[in-house]
C-alpha cells in the first residue's frame, strides 16, 4: 500500500467520522446536551457553516449525478470545509487563550501585591497590638498609683484634720495662759512694787539668769549696785546674800 493511498484512505475515514457526527446532531439535537456551552455553540456555528456549503455546491456547482465520485467529490470538498472552519476558529482560540493567560498573569501579579499589602499590614497590626498591650500595661500602672496617691491624700487629710484638732486645742491653752497671765501682771506687779518698798531692792530685767539690780540702803544714805548668778550658789546662799543686801551688810 502507497502513501497515497494510505493518506486518501486516513481523509476518507475522518470525513466519515465528520460526516457521522454531524448526521448525528441533525437527527438528535439533545446529542449536544452532554457537551459544555462553548462547545456547543462551536458545533452550532460548525453546522450553520456545513449547511451554507452545502447549499452553495448545489446552487453554484453542475449535477455531476449520483455516482459515488461526484458525492465522495462532495464530502471531500465539505470536510476540506470543516479542517479551514476549525482551523479559522483555531485563531480566535488561540487568541482567547492568551487573553486568559493575561489575565491569569495580571490576577496572580495582584494576588501577590494583595498578598504582601496583608504581609505589611499583619505586621503592622502586630506592631500595633504590641503598642496597645504596653499602653495597658502603662494605664494599669497610672491607675494603680493614682489610687496609691489617694489613699496617701486621704490618709494625709485624716493626719491635718487631727494635727488641726491638736492646735486647736494648744491655742485654747495658750489663750488660757495669755489671759491668766494677763489676770496675773497686776497682781505681780504689785508685789514687786511691795518687796521693792519692803526690801528696798530695785531689779534690773535684762538678764533673766542673773539676779541684779539696786539696793536702797538707809544707814547709807545711797543706793547699791549687786550682781548675783543663782548658778553659782544653792538657793538659801542666793537667799542670805540678797539679805545681806537689804540690812546693809556686805555681799561676798
Amino acid at each position: 500500500m502507497t502513501a497515497s493511498k494510505r493518506k486518501n484512505e486516513a481523509t476518507v475515514a475522518s470525513n466519515m467520522v465528520t460526516r457521522v457526527f454531524v448526521n448525528n446532531v441533525h437527527n438528535n439535537p439533545n446529542i449536544l446536551e452532554d457537551y459544555k456551552e462553548n462547545d456547543k455553540q462551536w458545533v452550532f456555528n460548525t453546522m450553520n457553516r456545513i449547511q451554507q456549503l452545502r447549499s452553495k455546491w448545489q446552487v453554484d456547482q453542475p449535477d455531476f449525478g449520483s455516482s459515488p465520485s461526484s458525492k465522495t467529490y462532495l464530502d471531500d470538498s465539505i470536510a476540506l470545509a470543516i479542517r479551514s472552519i476549525n482551523e479559522g476558529d483555531a485563531g480566535p482560540e488561540q487568541r482567547l487563550l492568551a487573553e486568559a493567560t493575561q489575565v491569569k498573569a495580571e490576577l496572580t501579579h495582584d494576588i501577590q501585591q494583595a498578598k504582601e499589602l496583608c504581609d505589611q499590614e499583619s505586621s503592622v497590626l502586630v506592631q500595633l497590638a504590641s503598642k496597645l498591650v504596653n499602653f495597658r500595661e502603662q494605664r494599669k500602672a497610672l491607675l494603680q498609683q493614682i489610687h496609691d496617691l489617694d489613699e496617701r491624700q486621704r490618709a494625709s487629710q485624716q493626719r491635718i484634720a487631727l494635727y488641726q484638732e491638736e492646735a486647736s486645742q494648744e491655742l485654747d491653752v495658750v489663750s488660757d495662759l495669755e489671759e491668766e497671765k494677763k489676770r496675773q501682771v497686776p497682781r505681780l506687779k504689785a508685789s514687786i512694787s511691795l518687796y521693792a518698798v519692803t526690801t528696798g531692792i530695785k531689779w534690773d530685767f535684762e538678764n533673766p539668769d542673773i539676779l541684779s539690780g539696786q539696793v536702797d540702803i538707809p544707814s547709807h544714805k545711797g543706793f547699791k549696785l549687786f550682781s548675783i548668778d543663782p548658778r553659782d550658789y544653792s538657793p538659801v546662799e542666793t537667799a542670805d546674800m540678797l539679805w545681806n543686801l537689804t540690812e546693809g551688810r556686805t555681799v561676798i
